[in-house]
């Protein structure tokens, strides 16, 4: 499995105090065909299992998305 990311985060004035109002964060993977669906399954549940993401995640609006890639045989 090789892969990267990427994150964003959106500050914002509100109500003259700068405030995190978003994250989006954007995996790439690469890894073999047959482990593409558990990829998936674990980006589909990992929020709701992170302790940051459910720390913030009432305040903070927080998107994901994964690319996968298929590794050569």
């Amino acid at each position: 499995v090789d892969g990267g990311g990427r994150t964003e985060v959106e500050i914002e004035d509100v109500g003259g105090v700068l405030k995190i109002t978003r994250i989006s964060v954007s995996y790439r993977l690469k890894l073999p065909k047959e482990q593409a669906m558990d990829a998936r399954a674990a980006l589909d549940n990992y929020l709701r299992f992170c302790p940051s993401a459910q720390s913030v995640i009432g305040c903070i609006q927080i998107t994901h998305e994964l690319e996968l890639e298929e590794m050569a045989a």
